[in-house]
């Protein structure tokens, strides 16, 4: 099964985050999902390992 990367900003926060999980990526973003707090701000979202990486690079690297 394909891993589900997602890249978002907590509700009471200001860092991102970015987290995988093994859901489908639809199952994930619906109202009713549990796995990202309510109220935040979702960024980017991508189905496979390769985006965790990315996401990483993109979102946590601070030596831009």
């Amino acid at each position: 099964m394909n891993t589900t990367i997602v890249a978002y900003i907590p509700p009471r926060g200001r860092k991102v985050r970015v987290e995988s999980f093994d859901i489908h990526v639809d199952k994930l973003l619906a109202p009713r999902s549990t796995k990202i707090p309510i109220g935040s701000k979702i960024l980017d979202v991508g189905v496979g390992e390769s985006f965790l990486e990315k996401y990483t690079k993109k979102y946590l690297d601070k030596s831009k």
